[in-house]
């Protein structure tokens, strides 16, 4: 954003850090901010890959968190789901939603197609309610196939009772967040470098920590 004259303040930033074993830690200011994606298509335009044809290309792959993305496993029903796809993937997967969308199929691009559903309440809903679980778990199940789905939110019940959750089916990747506070009666009123980059160096300390847990390599 524009400040004073021509100086220019960043206000979405993405730190990047490369460990060993090809593994990249990013810590981002928001949520806009650039994606392991981006960084990858950064990486593609500015430093190809050498020494593997001129036809090779960076890829970011996500590392997923097993435990928090396999919970609804654990579930004993889901009570809401919502699930949207574009036109293209029906086409490609129509085992997925059979015959409804016949007639959408031949859409230009961009057609977004969005499914809600919802058990109802009381005890004749129950068979609505463990149907839609069985559902959630096949869609988890496409989407650890590579089904691109636009958005996959459920809101489930643990098997035996206990709160609703809700699961978002594709944000169950290895993420850690970070809380620098700022401000109150006795913090500063604002960060200064030297606190910023401690936080960074923090953060990357532990994001090192837990994604060389979920690969197997020794700390």
């Amino acid at each position: 954003m524009a400040t004073l004259g021509s100086e220019w303040e960043p206000v979405e930033e993405t730190f990047v850090r490369f460990f060993t074993n090809n593994i990249v830690g990013l810590v981002r200011s928001t949520n806009s901010a650039p994606t392991h994606a981006a960084l990858a298509r950064w990486l593609n335009r500015y430093a190809k890959p050498s020494g593997y044809g001129n036809n090779a290309t960076w890829f970011a792959q996500p590392i997923i968190d097993e435990d928090r993305y396999l919970a609804l496993r654990q579930m004993g029903e889901v009570t809401t789901s919502t699930f949207a796809v574009k036109a293209a993937t029906v086409r490609q997967n129509r085992g997925m939603l059979g015959g409804m969308f016949d007639q959408f199929l031949d859409y230009e691009e961009g057609l977004r197609i969005e499914v809600h559903m919802s058990a109802g309440r009381g005890r004749p809903a129950q068979e609505n309610r463990e149907r839609m679980l069985d559902m959630a778990r096949e869609a988890a199940n496409l989407h650890a196939e590579g089904v691109p789905f636009d958005r996959a939110v459920v809101r489930a019940r643990p098997d035996g009772g206990g709160t609703v959750e809700t699961i978002n089916l594709l944000e169950h990747k290895l993420t850690k967040q970070f809380e620098v506070p700022v401000g109150g009666d006795d913090g500063p009123r604002s960060l200064s470098e030297q606190l910023i980059f401690g936080e960074i160096r923090t953060a990357f300390s532990s994001m090192q920590e837990a994604l060389q847990d979920a690969i197997g390599l020794p700390r």
